[in-house]
């Protein structure tokens, strides 16, 4: 029960505003960490506190779904920053870039194929021509 939770989430939990929570921290009734306060101090100064039972279970997920795993097992930036969120966003934009980039060369690359084997089918004598045929409809397929 040490999850930090901002004055606004913590107020809506326990049932008060951010100004009764705000009061009990100047007369040090209640107790805070880097502006956050613990779920178990919370519940230290409210006892009537009611979580739901699945409450922390929702809480891991969302922070689970928050989470960008970077191939890095030990390694995960949360993207609930926005900082983090453009960031990633602009990786992701920079690999749909590359990757539509390497389309476009391999489509054309097919069709110069195709053409070279049009051209050559023409020239080429029955049993290679068939052949030739056989890979340009493998071609346009692909195409």
């Amino acid at each position: 029960m040490s999850e930090l939770l901002t004055l606004s989430k913590a107020a809506q939990l326990a049932g008060v505003n951010r100004g009764t929570l705000q009061a009990k921290i100047k007369h040090n009734e209640l107790a805070t960490f880097e502006g956050k306060i613990t779920l178990t101090e919370l519940s230290r100064v409210f006892p009537t506190l009611q979580l739901e039972d699945n409450f922390f279970n929702k809480l891991e997920k969302i922070k689970a779904e928050a989470t960008h795993d970077k191939g890095r097992e030990h390694e995960t930036t949360p993207l609930t920053d926005p900082v983090a969120l453009t960031s990633h966003l602009s990786s992701i934009t920079q690999q749909l870039i590359k990757s539509q980039h390497a389309l476009r060369r391999c489509h054309l690359l097919l069709e110069t194929l195709a053409n070279h084997l049009n051209e050559a089918k023409t020239h080429a004598p029955f049993p290679l021509n068939a052949e030739l045929e056989r890979l340009q409809q493998l071609i346009k397929n692909l195409l």
